[in-house]
């Protein structure tokens, strides 16, 4: 795995919490997931998307900023 294995995708999304006060984190691996995703659009959209099942109770609004961001 090296540092641009945008397999890692799917975990990173674990990390999201909308209870967190850790905010910077967040967003940094909000800026982590787009600059893999970016390399391979299609298959990094097709990762975070498996994450969101998992995360979607705990982290809707952190999800919300992702896909914001992916939009844009």
């Amino acid at each position: 795995m090296g540092l641009g294995d945008i397999s890692v995708i799917t975990g990173l999304c674990m990390g999201f919490d909308d209870d967190t006060e850790q905010y910077e984190i967040m967003f940094g691996l909000v800026h982590g997931i787009e600059h893999l995703y970016k390399e391979n659009i299609e298959e990094g959209l097709y990762l975070i998307a498996l994450a969101v099942p998992s995360v979607i109770d705990r982290a809707r609004e952190w999800m919300e900023v992702l896909h914001y961001r992916i939009w844009r």
